[in-house]
């Protein structure tokens, strides 16, 4: 996620789309850029490591021996427009090096992900937390891990809080789910940030109907698996007492209510979970697909609007956009979910 303070024109007439690329930390875009056939840099918001892919020309078989990518090996570097703003890409461990060939020649891939794969990241653990907030807990994992956190968890306190065998990375992509967090691995930073915070955040961008960066678009609108309301219930057998918990969307006029009977300790963490429950059900109520002229500031976590589409004009957030480089320019293709209210 990067920051962007105030709202910004669309990216017509740039220039010429460029990338720089470090190999292990040497230079490396100079070198093979005239063999580059593109160059794909996903970004998620949640719950999915970033990718990036590299598809190569491999006419004099370089990229069979020396230059052929390892396991593990890290690619880091930007890209933008020559002169203009430069945004990193990140880092990316390489994990799948691929060859291909015919009569057409023969071409070299390779993809990495942001989430680096390590044994201590592999392992299932089971452990308690005791009367931790929500964010001690995110750290502490972090540290386990060799990791730094970047962002603010929600404010949710815990008596008692089960890793029950799981990866720490899927105990915290639960923990992100349950009670109201973006999530996502990026090299040696976990992003641990609350949705509310997030999702309150201007629009960066409004894109219009008819205007020029606008290569494509789908618009979807699904109402049948919405929900108008949430309801946590849940009987504690230690204390002999339930804990309940209601919350709405106001989006949604008429609806089932969405039923959670899970483990709560208080009221705060079964209002926590209902809301953030009912905002998973009803994500895909308000949804659309955009490919527009590239844009390198269009990424995940970014909030935009969209003008002169009807019912559909309303707040987005980005939730995938995946950014092409290729001989013909740049192309930025964007995946947006409606803001709840």
């Amino acid at each position: 996620m990067v920051d962007i303070p105030v709202p910004r024109a669309a990216p017509l007439d740039l220039g010429k789309p460029v990338a720089r690329l470090f190999y292990n930390g040497i230079p490396l875009w100079d070198a093979i850029s005239s063999q580059v056939i593109s160059l794909t840099f996903t970004d998620n918001i949640e719950g999915k490591a970033d990718e990036i892919q590299l598809d190569v020309h491999n006419q004099t078989g370089e990229w069979f021996e020396n230059w052929r990518p390892e396991h593990g090996d890290i690619v880091e570097g930007s890209f933008g427009y020559l002169g203009g703003v430069m945004v990193p890409i990140g880092t990316f461990y390489v994990d799948k090096p691929c060859a291909k060939g015919g009569r057409g020649g023969d071409t070299f891939s390779t993809s990495g992900q942001s989430a680096p794969v390590t044994k201590a990241a592999r392992t299932e653990k089971t452990k308690s937390f005791e009367k931790q907030k929500l964010g001690d807990v995110v750290k502490k994992v972090a540290k386990d891990l060799g990791m730094e956190v970047e962002g603010e968890a929600p404010d949710v306190y815990f008596d008692n809080l089960r890793q029950r065998r799981e990866t720490d990375l899927a105990f915290l992509k639960r923990l992100a789910k349950d009670y109201g967090a973006y999530f996502v691995v990026k090299g040696k930073k976990i992003i641990f940030i609350d949705r509310k915070k997030v999702d309150e955040r201007e629009p960066i961008r409004t894109l219009t109907r008819g205007a020029r960066e606008i290569i494509s678009y789908t618009l979807n609108y699904e109402a049948a698996k919405t929900y108008s309301k949430a309801k946590v219930s849940y009987y504690d057998g230690n204390t002999k007492k339930k804990i309940e918990a209601e919350v709405e969307d106001k989006d949604v006029k008429t609806g089932d209510t969405l039923k959670i009977d899970d483990k709560v300790e208080n009221e705060g963490q079964a209002k926590a979970l209902a809301k953030s429950r009912l905002d998973d059900a009803n994500k895909k109520q308000w949804t659309a697909n955009f490919t527009v002229v590239g844009d390198p500031l269009l990424l995940a976590g970014q909030p935009i609007a969209l003008a002169g589409y009807g019912a559909w004009d309303r707040k987005y957030m980005i939730q995938k956009a995946r950014h092409q480089l290729t001989r013909s320019g740049l192309t930025t293709a964007i995946e947006i979910a409606g803001v709840r209210k």
